[in-house]
């Protein structure tokens, strides 16, 4: 159920370092997603978000950096890929 909107969001594309994520799990294609640290007001571990033109993600690291406004997807294409991707603005909503 989607239950309310956090904000409209810039949405990166990442590729995986071979670590684990903030969450002890290595990062799975096409549903893990990284928040900035500082966002936790909005997002905390485990929870699932909508993307507007995307779909469900789960939060399951934080960003590197720290970029405010900001969802990092992770993806298992290409550095090519995600450089393609670039950055686009989506609103994201809450799952509960």
């Amino acid at each position: 159920m989607i239950t309310n909107l956090v904000a409209t969001l810039s949405i990166t594309c990442y590729l995986a370092t071979g670590k684990p994520c903030a969450n002890g799990q290595l990062p799975i294609p096409y549903v893990s997603c990284a928040v900035d640290r500082n966002s936790t007001n909005h997002f905390c571990l485990g929870q699932w978000l909508y993307i507007e033109g995307i779909g469900l993600r789960r939060v399951d690291d934080y960003t590197s950096v720290k970029i405010h406004e900001r969802i990092d997807l992770f993806t298992s294409k290409s550095k090519h890929f995600a450089l393609k991707w670039g950055k686009k603005h989506r609103k994201v909503y809450l799952i509960k």
